[in-house]
């Protein structure tokens, strides 16, 4: 664990990115306990701020966080600039952005695993 944190990707078990629609890409975090989960969601690590930053973003681009604890999962959704398969769009799936959560760091409690 780094001063600033240990990455995200090492504490899911899943971090992924797909197309959620025409408009949206969806940042899909599944972690493998409750306890993890609930480190990573109470540090704020994983804010709208925080992803905006990350992708260099406009905040207004950036879903609010979305808990689902039944599945010790968040969410977020990047809001795309153009139609995905529209001229110009990059990324027509949404999987390639996933790996930017490799550097999103998230400060956990003494004692965390």
């Amino acid at each position: 664990m780094s001063a600033d944190g240990v990455p995200v990707t090492q504490l899911a078990k899943l971090a992924r990115s797909k197309n959620a629609g025409p408009f949206v890409v969806s940042l899909d975090l599944v972690f493998k306990d409750g306890a993890t989960y609930d480190a990573v969601r109470e540090s704020g690590a994983v804010s709208r701020k925080a992803v905006a930053a990350l992708y260099g973003l406009p905040l207004e681009r950036v879903s609010e966080v979305i808990e689902y604890p039944a599945a010790n999962a968040l969410k977020v959704n990047l809001y795309r600039d153009r139609p995905a398969g529209s001229f110009g769009e990059r990324d027509l799936y949404g999987s390639q952005q996933g790996s930017l959560l490799d550097r999103l760091h998230v400060p956990l409690p003494k004692g965390h695993p």
